[in-house]
């Protein structure tokens, strides 16, 4: 999520038609890590993290009204996206992918076939 109002239609919509008692959604955000110099320093790779972390914190409050049942998780990574999404629908057996328009670019470069991948 880029915790935009579009990435809440998408979960949204993601929780009308595909939530319930059974299920988790998993907001995924990635960051790009401090590119300077000075990012080898850890206070600033920990306060670009932090500030993540509570954007996400922030986000997953926001959906939850709309979750009803579902499960929220969260993964924050200063991953390429593609390769989060990879990992998550790796180690979670995720069978779909929603994200907002604004990722489709994302889709082309999942490796996953069995994992199926909407744009909303």
């Amino acid at each position: 999520t880029d915790f935009s109002a579009n990435a809440l239609n998408a979960a949204r919509f993601a929780f009308t038609h595909f939530g319930g008692a059974r299920s988790t959604c998993t907001l995924v955000h990635t960051y790009a890590a401090p590119t300077t110099d000075i990012a080898f320093l850890p206070e600033f790779m920990e306060a670009t993290r932090a500030q993540a972390a509570k954007e996400m914190g922030r986000f997953q409050r926001t959906c939850k009204p709309y979750a009803g049942r579902t499960t929220l998780a969260k993964v924050i990574s200063s991953t390429w996206l593609p390769a989060t999404l990879d990992e998550v629908a790796r180690t979670a057996n995720a069978q779909l992918i929603i994200m907002g328009a604004h990722g489709t670019a994302a889709g082309e470069c999942l490796q996953d076939e069995g994992v199926s991948f909407g744009c909303f």
